[in-house]
């Protein structure tokens, strides 16, 4: 098994990498770290004396570029630690690459040659959350499912799936499983952004999320690691091209 994380930090990428080594307890196989570097982020911290209000409401400086580059650093060698960490008890091999753009854009595309790719996010809540796995109405028992259930069973949490679409869901699962029906995945993801989640199950390759911007509005959403089956399939981004007409002859 193949595993990519992809984060914007190394604390952001700590979840995902509890989710690979379980992951990567069995067969030999590759753990992947990708670190991508915020362009937003670092252009605005090129502005001097940039301020910005904190999560607890004071009013802060935003590092400086030299900073930014110092805390990459240590967090690029803490997430390569972790992964030889990681994969030396199952002899798996690693791999880390560094850059920056886009988190959910870059990571897509580096992961369209592994069979697994999951984005990392700092733990919220000191209570451990609820699997939740999304797939279509039009299908049941996929391999986001199957693969929830390995997770919550690793975990010792529930699994909800969240079948969206407008056709008769399936009938509701037994036993540790959860089902329950949205008609559009806005509002999945608003019953999302509400609860308390461990970890979202989505492929690519089946839906209903499948472009690199439902991706992105899922992690807003879930505030927590998202596990990618068929990362290759997703749908390319769309491009705003400006074409100006030429003017008329005479």
């Amino acid at each position: 098994m193949r595993i990519l994380i992809g984060a914007s930090s190394f604390a952001d990428a700590q979840a995902a990498l509890r989710i690979a080594r379980n992951m990567l307890a069995g067969p030999t196989g590759q753990l992947g770290g990708l670190l991508i570097e915020d362009e937003t982020l670092r252009s605005i911290c090129h502005c001097p004396n940039q301020r910005v209000i904190s999560a607890s409401g004071t009013l802060i400086y935003l590092p400086s570029p030299t900073q930014i580059r110092t805390m990459m650093n240590a967090d690029a060698q803490a997430f390569r630690r972790r992964l030889a960490e990681i994969a030396a008890p199952s002899t798996s091999r690693w791999t880390f690459e560094q850059g920056a753009g886009d988190l959910v854009e870059s990571s897509l595309k580096s992961g369209q040659d592994w069979d697994i790719l999951i984005f990392g996010y700092r733990a919220l809540h000191p209570v451990p959350g609820k699997i939740v796995v999304f797939e279509n109405t039009t299908t049941a028992h996929t391999e986001a499912v199957a693969m929830g259930e390995v997770l919550a069973d690793q975990f010792k949490a529930q699994t909800v799936v969240y079948r969206i679409g407008a056709d008769t869901p399936p009938q509701a699962e037994q036993g540790q499983i959860a089902a329950r029906h949205f008609v559009t995945l806005q509002a999945a993801l608003a019953q999302l952004a509400r609860i308390n989640a461990q970890a979202v199950v989505i492929d690519l390759a089946r839906g209903p999320v499948r472009s690199s911007d439902q991706v992105k509005a899922l992690l807003n959403a879930s505030r927590c690691p998202i596990v990618i089956l068929n990362s290759s399939s997703a749908e390319p981004a769309l491009e705003h091209n400006v074409q100006i007409p030429q003017p008329p002859d005479g």
